[in-house]
């Protein structure tokens, strides 16, 4: 029988072991007040939140101190002081989840959050690998015990703002993970930078595909490097010219249709597509020796092309 509990999630950081933010009057207010029409109601700071994206499943599964908070039914976001990314995926992760918000959904769409919304819109369209988030050590440690438990080694570790395969790991064990963790939140200590857990996918082939406006400028494979795990130009892997309708037509489907976007793809062993990044501000160099393609021309003619758009619409 599904639990039908109305849950309130109130929000914010953390001031002292109270478990109240700055803003405590009010806090406590809404807690008052919450527990009138709601049977819980919860204040917690959504650095200590985890999420576990399954594609297997509809939904994410979001824990807090071991509790499966993933059903709760309204949440109220106070300040999002010194934990913006982490607030941000847990509204979307509720929101998606059927969770009302009291804010508008435009208040969580500013800056990206990185890799981990693009996990989380890769639930919905199954373009994603079993993935974990965490965004403090107690957190990521909670999971451990879900990977041991569920014999998920070996697993992917990367920060949720990383690029070309910076801080990139292979974890085959626990204690390769334990070690992680505790670098990891020592040397990113007040970023905010999330900690992303990923299946290892066995990979096939890995393609970069440029987009621009929703249109395909060329494709890459990209060949692995014996001496990291990630296959990245800065890593030290070889891109050759590569050509797959497929791939564009998938890389064009699960993208935006504006402006400049490098797509990585990678194909398991069983044929099966995976998004691995989608990237706003992708570099092209590698991508422009192998290919040909001049991409800043690209974007020139573009622009170009838009200008003379709006200038006809408006009759300038």
């Amino acid at each position: 029988m599904p639990d039908t509990l109305k849950k309130l999630i109130i929000s914010g950081p953390l001031k002292d072991n109270s478990g109240l933010c700055d803003h405590s009057y009010e806090v406590e207010k809404l807690m008052t007040s919450g527990r009138e029409y709601y049977e819980s109601v919860t204040y917690l700071n959504p650095l200590d939140v985890f999420h576990i994206i399954d594609p297997k499943k509809k939904k994410t599964e979001i824990y807090y101190k071991g509790k499966n908070i993933s059903d709760s039914t309204s949440l109220i976001v106070r300040s999002t002081y010194n934990c913006e990314e982490a607030t941000r995926l847990f509204a979307l992760s509720l929101y998606a989840n059927n969770c009302e918000l009291l804010d508008p959904l435009e208040r969580f769409n500013g800056s990206p959050a990185g890799k981990s919304v693009m996990a989380l819109k890769g639930l919905k369209e199954k373009t994603s690998p079993l993935t974990f988030i965490a965004y403090s050590n107690s957190a990521a440690l909670e999971l451990t015990d879900i990977f041991r438990d569920k014999s998920l080694y070996p697993l992917i570790a990367k920060p949720s703002t990383g690029k070309q395969g910076k801080d990139l790991m292979l974890l085959e064990n626990e204690q390769k993970a334990l070690e992680y963790i505790e670098s990891f939140f020592t040397f990113y200590a007040g970023t905010q930078t999330g900690l992303i857990f990923q299946k290892q996918i066995q990979i096939k082939y890995e393609y970069r595909v440029m987009l621009l406006d929703g249109k395909s400028l060329g494709m890459v494979e990209k060949l692995p490097c014996s001496t990291s795990v990630a296959r990245n130009a800065a890593q030290g892997s070889e891109f050759i010219f590569a050509h797959d309708p497929e791939v564009e037509e998938f890389a064009i489907n699960h993208s935006s249709k504006k402006g400049l976007i490098g797509v990585d793809i990678a194909v398991d062993l069983d044929d099966r597509y995976f998004l691995i990044e989608s990237n706003r501000s992708p570099q092209w160099k590698y991508f422009e020796l192998v290919t040909g393609v001049d991409v800043a021309q690209e974007i020139m003619k573009l622009l170009e092309r838009r200008l003379m758009a709006t200038s006809e619409l408006f009759g300038v």
